[in-house]
């Protein structure tokens, strides 16, 4: 009986392990002048979860029989979206997030080697290739979360002017998630991957998350005011290229980031974008990340200040004060980390709309 036992649970043992690969450290992957491609790859649709997990579900995934339980939630999952889909309009959330992450990208590395996929020769029907699915969870299952093990779900290496250059890959997933007790929020994240240009090699990889605490409305109601998710996940865009791009410079840029404060920092950088028509938000995938809470902070900050003259007070001369703060030191490596930010007011983030954009694929 005893042999039979461990018979019957031998496979299913052998199943609930997996074997995790780490990933080499990034700091110091990007060498000083190497250009860094932006790729922002939206959704082709919401991912509306309408109930949180209770504690026994949450366990039961962890177990051999979760795979199972996962795949029929996200049956489930899939079917509530499409049915919510048809009463939303097609918000341009992956501009949204790309222009906010591409600015602060500029600002925080450097205006001249930062670039849209245009800029670096990507021509839009390939972009389109790229981030084709049919729908929400077949997005989900190959670009958001895909397998570990199986080859990069997009090849760069086969695009040579990506060769001397880092690819930072960002999937834009949104729609609503649910509190423990039942609230519906409008929520958004990012699963965003670091590859090697020359041979699409994973060297990073990160899950960044925002949700709007502030939202009462139930499912229901955003299907008959469908305006009121929309203008809400619109406010938290910005919020999530921000909190992608703080995530890429604690990784990567300690050293640049300490080099480009010192010398006074970089302008942003203008022009070159790839119309948003040519894309739209497709579906989000769960990602297999693990989950910790990160607090997104700005690493390298300048401020001037200047005092001018007036012409009733007698002759003063112009004060100039500098402040810079260094960057942060040296942060440890993470491979898969999932951070949460919480967007505390949706009044309070503001919108950024741009009429085109340089790499986010739309249909």
């Amino acid at each position: 009986m005893r042999r039979f036992a461990l018979a019957v649970l031998a496979p299913l043992l052998a199943s609930a392990c997996v074997s995790v690969q780490s990933l080499p450290d990034p700091r110091g992957a990007l060498k000083p002048g190497q250009r860094l491609v932006v790729a922002v790859y939206p959704s082709p649709g919401p991912w509306i979860i309408d109930a949180s997990d209770s504690k026994l579900e949450s366990a039961a995934k962890i177990s051999p029989v979760g795979v199972f339980m996962q795949g029929f939630q996200d049956e489930h999952t899939l079917s509530v979206s499409k049915d919510v889909q048809q009463y939303l309009p097609r918000p341009h959330l992956g501009l949204e997030v790309h222009d906010a992450l591409l600015q602060s990208l500029r600002q925080t590395v450097s205006s001249k080697t930062v670039q849209t996929t245009l800029e670096a020769g990507i021509v839009p029907d390939q972009l389109v290739a790229w981030n084709r699915a049919k729908d929400q969870l077949d997005w989900r299952l190959r670009y958001y979360g895909p397998d570990p093990d199986a080859p990069a779900p997009r090849d760069y290496a086969r695009a040579l002017m990506l060769d001397d250059a880092l690819v930072l890959d960002v999937n834009v997933s949104y729609g609503t998630t649910a509190t423990d007790d039942n609230k519906i929020l409008p929520y958004m994240s990012a699963a965003s991957r670091v590859y090697r240009g020359d041979t699409s090699r994973l060297i990073w990889e990160h899950e960044d998350e925002v949700s709007d605490a502030t939202s009462s409305s139930t499912l229901a109601e955003f299907k008959i005011q469908p305006w009121e998710l929309t203008g809400r996940l619109e406010k938290l865009a910005p919020a999530l290229g921000e909190a992608v791009s703080t995530s890429f410079t604690k990784a990567f840029l300690v050293a640049t980031a300490t080099a480009n404060a010192l010398s006074g920092g970089s302008k942003p950088h203008d022009g070159g974008l790839v119309p948003m028509s040519l894309f739209q938000n497709q579906p989000p995938g769960a990602p297999a990340v693990s989950t910790a809470t990160i607090t997104p902070q700005t690493s390298a900050v300048s401020t001037t200040t200047a005092i001018s003259e007036t012409s009733a007070a007698p002759a003063t001369p112009i004060v100039s004060t500098t402040t810079v703060i260094p960057a942060i030191g040296a942060i440890p490596p993470t491979s898969a980390v999932s951070s949460t930010t919480t967007v505390p007011a949706a009044a309070d983030i503001s919108t950024t709309t741009s009429p085109s954009s340089p790499g986010v694929p739309e249909k």
